[in-house]
């Protein structure tokens, strides 16, 4: 009698009911274990926007960066800025505080909303090379601070 070429499931299934193969089908997601896909298994590329369900991902998983590479904050009262930070001002009649110590090249990005009416505060140092806080008096503006030295302070670019 001649031997057959056909496998049988049993001789195809492990202990756990998983079918083993040597080929590369797809598996279904309900044959994972829960952790058994791990970041280091999916290859580069593979993970797309339009693989990630919508409600996956939230505003607590992404750092906003509304300038390129900077991360922004989002303010509504007043607060001290960190060096190298965006930060948008979302209410009116607020002060944002520059960083003490600041060492050249170090920038700080300013946003503001449809009102007139922000101050970014010095914090001691010049800034356009006089001894005075900033007013931003212009609605929807945007302007980035840069530190120089201590005579001139912080420069608008």
């Amino acid at each position: 009698m001649a031997k057959s070429k056909a496998r049988h499931m049993g001789d195809m299934m492990g202990a756990d009911g998983i079918v083993k193969t040597t080929s590369a089908p797809e598996v279904a997601t309900a044959r994972l274990a829960t952790g058994s896909v791990t970041t280091a298994k999916i290859a580069d590329a593979n993970v797309t926007t339009a693989k990630i369900a919508d409600n996956a991902v939230n505003s607590d998983k992404v750092t906003p960066t509304l300038a390129v590479g900077v991360p922004t904050t989002v303010i509504s009262s007043s607060a001290t800025a960190v060096a190298n930070n965006h930060y948008f001002i979302d209410t009116a009649t607020q002060t944002l505080t520059l960083p003490t110590s600041p060492t050249a090249g170090q920038k700080v990005l300013v946003t503001v909303g449809n009102f007139t009416d922000t101050t970014v505060a010095r914090n001691g140092e010049n800034i356009a090379s006089l001894a005075s806080d900033l007013i931003i008096d212009v609605a929807n503006m945007g302007v980035t601070l840069c530190y120089t030295n201590t005579s001139r302070g912080w420069v608008v670019l």
